[in-house]
């Protein structure tokens, strides 16, 4: 019910001021409003996946096309949250893992909006941010992002919370080896 009432928000936008209140508001502080609401809606969209993701029953029911549905119907506007979300590496945005955010993002074409980010986040400081987006962006085939993982292919960071302590260059080869293949199916 939440997120219905958020969805709706972020999709109808700000409602104008009215003529005789007096206190018009700009374009740009209703751009902002509607920017920090379908912010709110795709980080309550994500947080949902990623209960769907950790529970393995609804894995393998396929409830991925219902989330990109969500995504979708916030329009440009949700694949730019989603964005901002990847770029500023808000928990909310890794919460899924890789392949899942990959199928989120593909299922809602907004691919050319999020693997942007995601090429971004490949500098991150933090290694578990760097994994998920080589997770991604090999799941997605984003050629423009093959030479940022080859980049990535000496570095020997070991990324936590995983077992068999993977490094980068293993999330990066395997990355570079679903982009050759063409991506996740």
């Amino acid at each position: 019910m939440l997120f219905t009432m958020t969805l709706a928000a972020a999709c109808a936008g700000a409602p104008p001021a009215s003529p005789d209140s007096g206190t018009a508001r700009s374009p740009a502080a209703a751009a902002t409003k509607s920017g920090a609401e379908e912010s709110a809606a795709v980080r309550e969209l994500l947080r949902d996946y990623g209960r769907q993701v950790r529970s393995s029953v609804l894995r393998l029911q396929g409830n991925e096309p219902a989330m990109a549905d969500r995504l979708r119907a916030l329009g440009d506007g949700g694949a730019l949250a989603l964005a901002r979300l990847v770029r500023a590496a808000d928990p909310a945005a890794a919460e899924p893992g890789g392949t899942f955010v990959a199928i989120l993002v593909r299922d809602a074409g907004a691919a050319p909006r999020v693997a942007p980010a995601l090429v971004d986040l490949l500098a991150a400081a933090d290694p578990r941010q760097r994994a998920f987006a080589c997770e991604a962006l090999g799941y997605l085939a984003w050629a423009d992002a093959t030479p940022h993982l080859k980049a990535l292919l000496a570095d020997a960071t070991v990324v936590p919370g995983y077992a068999g302590e993977p490094t980068i260059a293993e999330f990066a080869e395997r990355a570079l080896r679903l982009l050759a293949a063409g991506g996740g199916s």
